[in-house]
């Protein structure tokens, strides 16, 4: 993770934190899941701090975190697409999806969303 990646993430958490109190409704909303989840009873004062928190947030504790919860062994990534393109990957981008995997690659067939049967694909 480069600095410039953990100042773009940052920064977008940061820039959309005004849409969660857009309207009257997200207000209510937040508020409500705030009481339901107990985090107003744990942290009053958790809204008006988030700004600052996200900013001081370094890559140390993300890489922290990830390596906690991102269990490369149990790691499943779904792509939807055209899997030869898929895996050509893109010119601009180092990190291909084989890159990413550590078993196998798994298809799993088109569904009919009213059967959920498996489709027949076009050639």
């Amino acid at each position: 993770m480069s600095d410039n990646d953990l100042n773009t993430s940052k920064r977008g958490f940061i820039d959309r934190f005004p849409r969660t109190f857009g309207t009257k409704a997200q207000v209510a909303s937040t508020f409500a899941d705030d009481e339901f989840t107990g985090r107003f009873a744990k942290d009053p004062r958790y809204w008006k701090r988030y700004r600052e928190r996200i900013d001081r947030v370094n890559k140390e504790e993300v890489l922290a975190v990830a390596k906690k919860y991102l269990i490369l062994d149990k790691l499943i990534v779904l792509v939807v697409g055209e899997k030869k393109e898929i895996l050509l990957g893109h010119p601009s981008h180092p990190v291909r999806l084989t890159d990413l995997v550590q078993g196998p690659l798994s298809d799993l067939p088109l569904r009919d969303p009213l059967t959920i049967k498996p489709t027949e694909r076009e050639p």
